[in-house]
């Protein structure tokens, strides 16, 4: 009687505790974002909405790019919130990827509207962003300058102090960016690097919660918005 009382105990037990189980091993318990950016800031509350509505309440934690990508090949962070797909060649761990693209972005040059100005000038980046590191590297090997910042904010303060003539920046980003923030003189788009697709990458073990992150992101179209 005593061994069959203990049982039920132990059965009434595990079913209480079962749904903190799922969650712990369905739900990321953390997922990082590249600091200093308005599309990041712009998507996680996208981000969060879509997560509650799946029983997760994932933290989103800010770092910098190259910070982000070691923080998650180390498991301190359980995945990337947006990142272009050149950021896999990167990753020492399994990862998956959403299904599809959660934002497809231009990535271009915005520039000084006098020509002169724009060319003789510096080109600003910002460290820690992969494709806009790659460009840096393929610019300086052509003999032109450019000049390296740890933020967005930085690049826009270096540009409205005339030391750069233009910068790199996704055009999702800068529509949001422009709507907040001065520029003298306001920039315009010149050379557009590459269409690229923004894509949320977990860690492989949370495959079960990316499948049904995908679907929702695809049925809601939350992130067209953005």
């Amino acid at each position: 009687m005593r061994y069959k009382t203990t049982f039920i105990a132990g059965l009434l037990i595990f079913w209480t505790l079962s749904p903190t189980i799922k969650a712990a091993t369905y739900c990321p318990d953390s997922v990082g974002q590249i600091e200093n950016s308005k599309l990041t800031d712009a998507a996680q509350e996208v981000f969060s909405k879509l997560y509650a509505e799946l029983g997760c309440s994932t933290p989103f934690i800010s770092l910098p790019g190259k910070r982000l990508l070691h923080s998650f090949n180390q498991g301190k962070v359980k995945g990337e919130a947006l990142r272009f797909p050149i950021i896999e060649q990167h990753y020492t761990r399994d990862f998956i990827r959403s299904k599809t693209p959660l934002i497809t972005s231009t990535n271009a040059i915005w520039q000084h509207p006098d020509q002169a100005i724009a060319k003789v000038k510096p080109l600003g980046t910002v460290l820690g962003i992969i494709w806009q590191e790659g460009y840096q590297e393929k610019l300086i090997s052509s003999g032109l300058k450019a000049i390296q910042y740890h933020s967005y904010q930085q690049v826009f303060d270096a540009y409205n102090r005339g030391v750069i003539g233009s910068f790199l920046i996704e055009s999702s980003s800068f529509n949001l960016v422009k709507k907040k923030t001065s520029f003298t003189p306001m920039p315009i788009m010149g050379e557009v690097i590459n269409t690229s697709k923004l894509y949320h990458y977990l860690a492989a073990e949370y495959s079960d919660f990316m499948r049904d992150f995908s679907a929702l992101a695809q049925k809601s179209k939350a992130f067209s918005k953005l």
